[in-house]
């Protein structure tokens, strides 16, 4: 489930800080207060402040919060990609099955027939132009 987290040098964490900072004061401090009519919180701009701080003073301060940030974020997107998939299974192949299957459709041709002695196919013989036009 965990990859390898990538390594940051001092100008990757200087950006991981100055894009999550602007991110969370973006996000938690100018849309959700205005999108659900809340009073306008300090939190997310003290966060910016932080991240602002030690992105441009100490970027190599920032790399635990890296890490953790990481690891949140890729256990999130094993969990989100899984349902994803789970959804489009649900919502696209198994009514395409059901749909098949009460047309009569059967292309895997499962259907036992009892009188036939083999289900072996006879394979049409080889031109002699077959390899290098396959199709």
């Amino acid at each position: 489930m965990f990859d390898e987290i990538p390594f940051l040098d001092k100008k990757g964490l200087r950006d991981f800080g100055l894009v999550t900072g602007a991110l969370f004061a973006g996000i938690f401090g100018i849309a959700f207060p205005y999108a659900f009519a809340y009073p306008w919180p300090i939190w997310p701009w003290i966060i910016l402040i932080l991240l602002a701080l030690f992105a441009l003073l100490k970027p190599l301060w920032l790399r635990p919060f890296y890490n953790v940030w990481m690891r949140i974020s890729m256990a999130i997107g094993a969990v989100v990609s899984r349902i994803i998939l789970a959804a489009v299974f649900f919502l696209v192949v198994t009514p395409t099955g059901l749909i098949m299957r009460a047309c009569g459709t059967d292309p895997m041709r499962r259907k036992l027939d009892r009188e036939t002695p083999s289900y072996k196919e006879a394979i049409s013989e080889n031109k002699s132009n077959s390899f290098n036009n396959p199709f």
